[in-house]
């Protein structure tokens, strides 16, 4: 079995071998956001994306260069560099002239890259700058391109102490990095169950157990991360079943992506933090759900459920015991 890297190269498209510069420096450059304003979801798609990628490498190759650019252009800068009396390429030229992997989002495709090469390659008076140019594509709200023209803009910081990173970055895994994503609760409601869900089987103490390449298959071939939560969903269930090296390996696998990072306790102390219950209104609120299966108000019983389900609260009646978790 072929355990090559296989890419979708825009400058041929076609899906081509990874074939690199020097097996001893694989050098990746990817255009990073133009910082005008606070940094979107949208922004942390090709973050996520050529992270995996840069991860794929780093355990095939003994070396890689891993460059991201942040525009953030003012007249200080402008007039700084007016100064120096240095162009950007003569700068660059002096680092690295050619990158195995040139990466960034598909609405830089053109103009911005076919720019970039002919500029780039006049400049070094080198035929290629890059030999794989590699895009994501859009996150999309109802369809939509999500973008300030739209209106439809979630800026990141808006989900910071809502939503684990570990989930935003499952749910930016969860569609091939080529298709349009599109964003929505029901998106971040299922990432966060299957992360709670795995947690069932995490080991604080365990150690660290090689990914092989059967496991690693789906990314190998064009980064196919759905492919890979496939196989992560197949390793949690062995892991239930098994012992401490599946679990290790499961956990190991989850860490390879940048999932299962935190212990459990910090991940139930995150979702505990969120609720907008404490624990106390909690359990009056399960007595008050009791006493109204006893009397058999079985609608009030359900709306409590309900009410605590909304809350992040899952209650449990089991051997004549009602416990609680989060969701």
């Amino acid at each position: 079995m072929s355990n090559d890297i296989f890419l979708t190269n825009n400058l041929s498209n076609k899906k081509e071998r990874f074939v690199p510069i020097d097996e001893k420096n694989i050098r990746m450059y990817v255009c990073g956001p133009t910082v005008y304003d606070d940094p979107h979801i949208g922004n942390a798609r090709p973050i996520v994306v050529f992270d995996i990628l840069f991860k794929i490498f780093k355990k095939k190759y003994p070396k890689v260069t891993y460059v991201r650019n942040i525009t953030d252009v003012d007249d200080k800068i402008i007039n700084s560099s007016k100064e120096k009396n240095i162009s950007i390429s003569d700068l660059t030229s002096t680092v690295i002239k050619s990158f195995d992997i040139h990466g960034g989002g598909i609405d830089l495709l053109f103009p911005h890259h076919e720019n970039e090469i002919a500029q780039s390659r006049c400049a070094n008076d080198t035929k290629v700058f890059a030999n794989f140019w590699l895009h994501n594509a859009f996150i999309t709200m109802s369809n939509e391109k999500m973008a300030k023209s739209q209106g439809n803009i979630l800026k990141i910081k808006d989900f910071r102490n809502k939503v684990s990173g570990q989930v935003l970055r499952l749910a930016l895994m969860s569609a091939h990095y080529k298709q349009p994503l599109d964003w929505n609760d029901k998106l971040l409601n299922d990432c966060q169950n299957i992360i709670s869900k795995w947690y069932n089987v995490y080991s604080s103490d365990y150690h660290e157990e090689e990914v092989d390449d059967q496991i690693l298959k789906p990314l190998y071939d064009d980064l196919n991360t759905p492919g890979y939560i496939a196989n992560l969903h197949k390793l949690y269930e062995k892991a239930q079943k098994g012992n401490s090296t599946d679990k290790a390996l499961f956990t190991s696998a989850c860490n390879f992506i940048g999932l299962l990072n935190e212990s459990e306790i910090e991940w139930l102390e995150f979702k505990k933090n969120k609720l907008s219950i404490n624990e106390a209104e909690i359990l009056d609120k399960i007595e008050q759900r009791n006493k109204a299966r006893i009397y058999k108000n079985y609608e009030e019983a359900d709306k409590i459920r309900d009410e605590l389900l909304d809350k992040g609260v899952l209650i449990e009646d089991k051997n004549g015991k009602t416990t609680w978790k989060f969701k």
